[in-house]
């Protein structure tokens, strides 16, 4: 276990840049998932109705089941309640979380530094999963059954690979954020030893000179 931790507090020593660059690339990925996300919202999924309809349009009824279908909104949010719920929530999750890291990013504050800039690779982390998550739902409201469900087995494999890819990146932010806590967390405490040693000196020298 010692040696696992000195390799990892070298490991820490040797970045000396690396929360500069790691921010960096982190306000570019955020700024492109924002956008990717942002599109959603405008484009999504099946385009919109071109006016409102209240009668039946393409074998769908929209006076019987909503009353009419509005002008410029998801067609397929009219078709698939469910589904077009879920796609809205994650791409409302993944944009949240990438403009959180753009706003800290451009904020001022003093984020410069490894403790600020694990969590915020933990946000893009979660912000690039739920983008993939809307790929996926956007996939399945656009594709149709015959397609989708030959595929399935695919899809379900990439679904595997990608959340085990996903699985080992937060791990080792974690494991590198644990490291380096305890890492700041020792050093605190030999300081505060040797304040005590110092403190303790001075009582004794102070006790015998009386």
């Amino acid at each position: 276990m010692k040696s696992v931790y000195r390799k990892f507090k070298n490991y820490l020593k040797r970045q000396s840049n690396w929360v500069e660059n790691m921010q960096g690339t982190l306000m570019l990925v955020a700024t492109l998932i924002a956008t990717i996300s942002f599109q959603v919202a405008v484009s999504p999924p099946g385009g919109v109705w071109a006016q409102d309809y209240t009668d039946s349009v393409d074998a769908y009824n929209c006076k019987v089941d909503y009353g009419k279908c509005v002008a410029r909104t998801a067609v397929l949010a009219y078709v698939y309640l469910d589904l077009y719920l879920l796609l809205t929530i994650y791409a409302m999750i993944s944009f949240t979380a990438s403009l959180g890291v753009v706003l800290l990013a451009i904020s001022g504050l003093p984020l410069k530094n490894k403790l600020c800039t694990r969590p915020m690779i933990i946000a893009m982390v979660l912000a690039i999963s739920f983008v993939f998550a809307t790929f996926e739902t956007a996939l399945t409201l656009v594709t149709p059954d015959y397609i989708y469900y030959t595929s399935s087995n695919s899809l379900k494999t990439i679904k595997y690979i990608w959340y085990g890819l996903e699985g080992i990146v937060t791990a080792f932010g974690l494991i590198c954020l644990l490291f380096w806590l305890l890492y700041k967390l020792r050093f605190v405490s030999d300081c505060f030893s040797k304040l005590l040693l110092y403190l303790k000196v001075e009582v004794t020298s102070q006790t015998d000179g009386f």
